[in-house]
């Protein structure tokens, strides 16, 4: 990537004078746009921020590209960074693990580290950031995207297991999600340093509903952002039918081309009634060869996020379809663009168990915010 890489030790003291008041530790774009969102909830409230984006080592692919916007009052940096220990010896060992036991019973200061993260605090680095500044680290939580929603800890655990194809990170893994965690978590709740930023909450009805508060301020970071996009692109969207398509057919989830059958119906359908179409392609697709049958048109620009595009029109799509992506969310919760997920519409025999599980778990989980056709008929009366 050509990006020098820090350990985290040498970013601490690096920086341990300059003010720094905030770090972020992301892999994503979705991650980086969760930082946005809090930072600039910290501007509305007239707080100064300076911060860092740390980006793990090899993961900084998809962040390589980003320009930080400028924001008045606020300094941020990206930075590429090794989490790996440098305590080579035993007493140094020794007393990195008294300092993150201690970190739980720490009582807050009053002078701050906000430290964001998804999923999970990262409760070790957090507890090296107080061991070395004596600053309190505050966990902020932001969010992961749809996946965090429909896993449950023996949820992530497996996901774990299909990676790894290991028992033991297995069984690791569900400790550290449906044990460990949460007791990590209770304890700094219980001294004010962690703090939630989920783009959804439970409902009553329906199990999620939309975190206005939160989903205000990334709406506001996609504007920010502003990448700029083609006017010719803007108009092949507005008032289009947006296909917005997933790897489940490279992944073998899918199978004897179900999704490919429907994108064609759907496309074909489109035509007779003039609705024009856009297929946006899954960024880490290799080819789209096997798309070119559909009478469509295709975006292959892969440095704009949707949710960004959209921010940019001046008429909206007639709506987003899909499987299971986050922009069935998203679109919906910061647009008010209608959303459609085909996940009843495919047959038993044509998708993987696994992914059985995954459709219900998204239909169970977003069946009021999404529409969820159960025939062709129905899907086609949502186009009209």
């Amino acid at each position: 990537m050509g990006q020098e890489v820090v350990s985290f030790e040498e970013l601490l003291q690096q920086y341990r004078s300059k003010g720094i008041n905030l770090m972020a530790f992301i892999t994503t774009p979705w991650h980086y746009y969760g930082v946005l969102s809090f930072v600039l909830q910290q501007q509305q409230e007239h707080k100064r921020v300076n911060g860092l984006i740390l980006v793990p080592q090899g993961y900084g692919k998809a962040l390589e590209n980003i320009t930080i916007p400028a924001i008045k009052g606020v300094q941020l940096n990206i930075l590429w960074v090794t989490t790996r220990s440098v305590a080579k010896t035993f007493p140094q060992k020794l007393r990195a693990k008294l300092c993150y036991y201690r970190f739980f019973w720490n009582r807050p200061r009053q002078d701050n580290v906000f430290f964001l993260s998804p999923v999970a605090p990262q409760y070790w680095l957090m507890s090296k950031l107080e061991d070395a500044w004596g600053r309190s680290a505050i966990g902020v939580v932001i969010d992961e995207g749809l996946g965090a929603y429909m896993r449950s800890p023996w949820g992530w655990a497996k996901e774990i297991f299909h990676n790894t194809h290991s028992w033991k990170p297995f069984l690791c893994g569900l400790l550290q999600y449906g044990v460990f965690n949460p007791l990590r978590n209770h304890l700094l709740k219980r001294s004010h340093r962690l703090e939630e930023r989920p783009l959804l909450l439970p409902g009553v009805r329906v199990k999620f509903l939309p975190n206005w508060q939160v989903s205000h301020f990334y709406r506001k970071a996609f504007q920010l952002q502003n990448t700029p996009v083609s006017s010719k692109l803007k108009r092949q969207y507005e008032k289009a039918v947006v296909i917005s398509n997933q790897l489940y057919h490279t992944t073998g989830q899918l199978q004897q081309d179900a999704d490919l059958k429907l994108y064609q119906h759907i496309c074909d359908f489109c035509r007779q009634k003039n609705i024009p179409v856009v297929f946006k392609p899954h960024p880490r697709e290799h080819t789209i060869t096997r798309y070119q049958s559909l009478d469509c048109v295709m975006d292959t620009d892969y440095q704009t996020a949707q949710e960004q595009l959209f921010s940019q029109l001046e008429q909206l799509p007639r709506c987003v379809v899909g499987f299971t992506t986050t922009t069935l969310i998203t679109s919906s919760v910061f647009y008010g663009i209608p959303t459609i997920s085909l996940a009843k519409l495919v047959e038993p025999q044509e998708i993987s168990h696994d992914f059985k599980v995954e459709l219900d778990h998204f239909a169970a989980c977003f069946e009021g915010m999404v529409k969820l056709p159960e025939t062709i008929g129905e899907l086609e009366q949502l186009f009209t």
